[in-house]
């Protein structure tokens, strides 16, 4: 005869709060996608952020540009500022003709640059 047995459960009550994020270190990462391309073949950058107001991408190889160029870009590729809550995607559509290296300096609220938030990746164009 089979013989009842009661199931002992219970439950677990959570909350979640962000606020504890703050005290984070900034943080900021760049992927590009296909790191491997042909000329002008279309290349996406991705990046994420923690605690970064702003981020910049810029280029190293002088051949490649915006157009048209941002506010004080310098020489070469150049996003200018672009505003992050945590991610973001920015899709070069004509690609790069020519090998590229790519930097993603992060900023504060004021644009200043923060110290070593600078990761780079390299664009290999064959």
């Amino acid at each position: 005869m089979p013989t009842l047995v009661p199931l002992i459960g219970f439950s677990l009550l959570a909350t979640y709060n962000s606020s504890g994020d703050a005290l984070l270190p900034p943080q900021a990462a760049l992927v590009a996608v296909p790191t491997l391309a042909a000329p002008l073949q279309e290349v996406v950058l991705v990046y994420t952020t923690l605690n970064v107001a702003y981020v910049r991408i810029t280029g190293n190889n002088h051949v490649d540009y915006q157009a048209p160029p941002p506010p004080g870009s310098l020489s070469g590729f150049d996003t200018g500022f672009l505003s992050t809550s945590g991610s973001g995607i920015y899709q070069v559509q004509n690609g790069f003709t020519v090998g590229i290296m790519l930097t993603l300096t992060a900023y504060d609220a004021t644009h200043t640059a923060i110290p070593g938030l600078t990761p780079t990746v390299t664009i290999t164009v064959t």
